[in-house]
């Protein structure tokens, strides 16, 4: 029995059902009531253990419904931003609402448009100013904007709620702000009407994020922007063009820190642990030197995290790899199922929101699918490997057999990924990329270089800038081995195809129909 899974499950689905639930918390907490109580009186009756865990997962459900509320329907106070849009006293100056807040986010250049996420702390109004609260995206139409995050600053702008359109299939653009807390959006047409007002007191991740990322636009190296992105995950640097054959090759996540990214930074800095316990023949006798390693690879973690600012992706990057972490130093490294679903409750439990946005979906389902696919994967292709002649091999076939093995391995789990992303990339973007798993077995060991050269970069930046020049410049070369990669794919005939969105239905049919076919035992696989 695997009841992390059972219960991850029914929790997301309570999550992404609520809204369409409607029942407000009196109601949702006296039916997760009666399911409690129903699952005490058979727990004590030793009732079937079907009957347990149909209770276990409804209490599941309902608590997922529960955590999602507050986002559905949240209580504003009465000082927030969004009171004071509609408010004629407020509307002192023609060019909009006069604002001071705190840079808590930015700011981020993207088509010649910069955006801030400010922390409202004040309103102007034709009474004088007035204490608010809440968050605002501003976006500064041209010039530049001299601010940075953490300073105090004062603007001028047309404040809105945000909105959708109402198309069908389109982006929940409103529902995606709201769950970040953010009810109120700006605009103002030049950066001369964004001041700055006070030095204020950048955090720990601020100061960290802005010294690497300064690091890396002093440094020269020809892929600055998209080397940016992967270490701070700022990816406002990344050239269009660099990002749509990224896109068409279906290697777009590379751009992105996920959890391959930051399970990359795991296992480098695992293997340097363990390398380095092992030169301590004492240190070996002492202690468990796996384990210990395991536990030492969390502190790189972290510190790639702090670096890119720990926003939603990676901190769900982050609680994924500690997840599968902390399961080997517990003893239960092989209940991969487990793990996963234990990673996937605490970032529910965090961000029951995130259930429905694509980056969650396609992480769960891509790893779901590793776990899944590649032992069967792994069988079919190793099929009619055996001994040669009298059993014994020469060095050369030993050497060229291992090399064989990593190579089925790199193939069999890009496979694994690729059709576990496949059907959910075609739902929320509507593309399938033929080329996608021809050019990720480049790309991805290629990210497992380029990554841990950034990531030691980023740590040697504070110290000398001079030796995290040669890990930055070594990042950027391989970097540019990979353009070059996904630029020639790119230029294939149909390398991406756009297709109509598929429905639920016909997303879980493809998931059922992988399943059956990984499971067909042809003639001689064995029992």
């Amino acid at each position: 029995m695997r009841p992390l899974v059972y219960a991850a499950s029914a929790f997301a689905l309570g999550a992404a059902t609520a809204e369409g639930l409607g029942l407000g918390y009196a109601a949702l907490f006296a039916l997760l009531g009666l399911c409690l109580a129903l699952l005490v009186l058979l727990r004590l009756r030793r009732s079937e253990a079907w009957c347990t865990h149909a209770s276990a997962s409804g209490a599941f459900f309902l608590l997922g419904a529960l955590f999602m509320t507050p986002y559905l329907r949240p209580a504003l106070p009465p000082d927030h931003i969004r009171n004071f849009i509609e408010d004629p006293e407020a509307l002192v100056s023609p060019l909009g609402m006069d604002v001071e807040g705190v840079v808590s986010r930015g700011p981020e250049v993207r088509g010649g448009r910069t955006r801030l996420h400010v922390r409202t702390l004040r309103v102007r109004t034709i009474r004088g100013w007035r204490a608010a609260t809440g968050k605002v995206l501003l976006t500064v139409a041209s010039g530049p904007v001299e601010v940075e995050e953490g300073e105090r600053v004062r603007y001028l702008a047309r404040l809105s709620t945000p909105w959708n359109f109402g198309n069908p299939g389109e982006f929940d653009y409103e529902g995606w702000l709201n769950h970040r807390g953010i009810f109120v959006t700006g605009f103002t047409k030049s950066g001369r009407f964004v001041a700055r007002v006070g030095e204020g007191r950048p955090g720990v991740m601020a100061r960290l994020k802005g010294s690497v990322a300064s690091f890396v636009d002093r440094s020269g190296a020809e892929n600055r922007g998209a080397l940016k992105a992967l270490v701070t995950g700022d990816r406002s640097g990344i050239p269009p063009a660099l990002t749509g054959w990224f896109r068409k090759t279906g290697t777009a996540h590379i751009l992105a820190i996920s959890g391959l990214h930051v399970g990359i930074v795991a296992l480098f800095a695992y293997n340097v642990l363990i390398f380095v316990f092992k030169r301590s023949t004492r240190l070996m006798l002492a202690i468990d030197i796996k384990k210990a390693a395991l536990v030492g690879s969390l502190v790189p973690v972290v510190f790639y995290g702090l670096v890119a600012g720990f926003p939603l992706s990676t901190r769900r990057a982050v609680v994924m790899v500690s997840a599968f972490v902390i399961s080997f130093l517990v003893n239960r490294g092989r209940d991969y199922y487990n793990t996963l679903a234990l990673a996937a409750l605490v970032i529910l439990a965090a961000a029951p929101y995130s259930v429905r946005e694509a980056s969650f979906q396609l992480s769960f389902a891509a790893v779901g699918a590793i776990i899944y696919l590649v032992p069967r994967l792994d069988r079919l292709f190793s099929r009619g490997e055996g001994r040669t002649a009298g059993g014994r091999r020469t060095p050369y076939a030993v050497a060229l057999a291992r090399a064989g093995g990593k190579l089925r391995e790199v193939l069999v789990i890009t496979v694994a990924a690729g059709l576990g992303a496949a059907p959910l990339v075609a739902y929320h973007f509507n593309y399938v990329t033929p080329s996608g798993i021809a050019a990720n077995l480049v790309v991805v060991p290629l990210t497992g270089v380029v990554v841990p050269l950034l990531f030691l970069s980023s740590v040697f930046a504070p110290i000398s800038e001079t030796v995290a020049g040669v890990f930055l410049h070594g990042a950027d070369s391989v970097f540019s081995v990979m353009v070059w990669t996904v630029r020639h794919f790119a230029a294939l005939p149909y390398s991406s195809v756009r297709v109509a969105t598929p429905g639920v239905a016909e997303v879980v049919l493809f998931y059922g129909a992988v399943a059956a076919a990984a499971n067909i035992r042809g003639e001689g696989a064995g029992g």
